[in-house]
C-alpha cells in the first residue's frame, strides 16, 4: 500500500500500486511516488519550461519519434513531464522533464513507462540533489537506461551520464561552453549548448546574474 499526502490536503490518502497508475487527467503530476512518500515537485519557473521544450523538440526533429498522440511502429517515443515512469516496480515512479524509449511494451502501455534509453531533468534549487544523488541511483538500477542527462535552468551547464556498452560502467561529462556539441551515443545524435538554452539569455556570451 501506498501512503501519500495530496498537495492540497492535510489527510493522508492511500492508494495500492494499481490504484496510483489508473489515476487519470487530474490527478497533479506534479508528485512523484518514493516507496510510501510523495514528493511535491516546485512550480515550474520560464526558464524551467523553455529548456525542457528545447530539449524536447531537439530529440524530436531528430530522432523523427512518434508522439504519445501519433505512435508508429517500432519508432522512438519522446515524452515530456506527461508520463509516469515506473523505476522500480511497485516502489518508486517519477515524471522526468524528458523520456525516450522504444520498447514495445512502453508503445502499448498508456499508463506508465518502464523502458527508457534516455531520461532528462531541468534541475531546480529544490530538486537539484534530489535529482543529481536519490534519482540518480535509483534509475541506476534500469537495465535499459543509456543515458541520464541534467540541465540546470540557472546557469550554463549541462551534465551526461552514459553507460559504456562494453563495461557497463557509467561515464561522466560535463558541458558549459556556447561552442559544446553534446554527443548522445545511446540516440546517435548531437544538440548543442545554445540550442538547449535558446530563448533563456543562457544562450548569450555574457550571462544574465543569477538572481533575475
Amino acid at each position: 500500500m501506498i501512503h501519500a499526502k495530496s498537495m492540497n490536503a492535510s489527510n493522508k490518502v492511500r492508494y495500492t500500486p494499481e490504484e496510483y497508475l489508473s489515476l487519470g487527467a487530474d490527478f497533479d503530476l506534479r508528485q512523484e511516488c518514493n516507496f510510501s512518500n510523495w514528493l511535491a515537485l516546485p512550480n515550474t519557473t520560464q526558464n524551467h519550461q523553455r529548456v525542457s521544450k528545447n530539449l524536447l523538440n531537439l530529440f524530436k526533429s531528430q530522432l523523427l519519434i512518434a508522439t504519445e498522440e501519433e505512435p508508429n511502429d517500432g519508432g522512438y517515443q519522446v515524452f515530456s513531464r506527461s508520463i509516469r515512469f515506473e523505476v522500480i516496480r511497485d516502489r518508486f515512479y517519477s515524471n522526468p522533464d524528458i523520456f525516450i524509449g522504444q520498447h514495445p511494451e512502453d508503445i502499448a502501455s498508456p499508463l506508465f513507462k518502464r523502458y527508457p534509453i534516455l531520461v532528462g531533468e531541468v534541475l531546480s534549487k529544490i530538486t537539484d540533489e534530489y535529482d543529481r544523488h536519490f534519482k540518480l541511483k535509483k534509475y541506476f538500477t534500469n537495465t535499459t537506461l543509456q543515458t541520464y542527462l541534467l540541465a540546470s535552468q540557472y546557469t550554463r551547464r549541462v551534465e551526461l551520464y552514459h553507460r559504456q556498452p562494453e563495461s557497463n560502467e557509467w561515464q561522466y561529462q560535463s558541458f558549459d561552453s556556447l561552442e559544446d556539441v553534446i554527443h548522445i551515443p545511446s540516440l546517435d545524435l548531437d544538440i548543442s549548448i545554445p540550442q538547449i538554452y535558446e530563448g533563456t539569455g543562457l544562450d548569450k556570451k555574457k550571462l544574465p546574474p543569477l538572481n533575475q
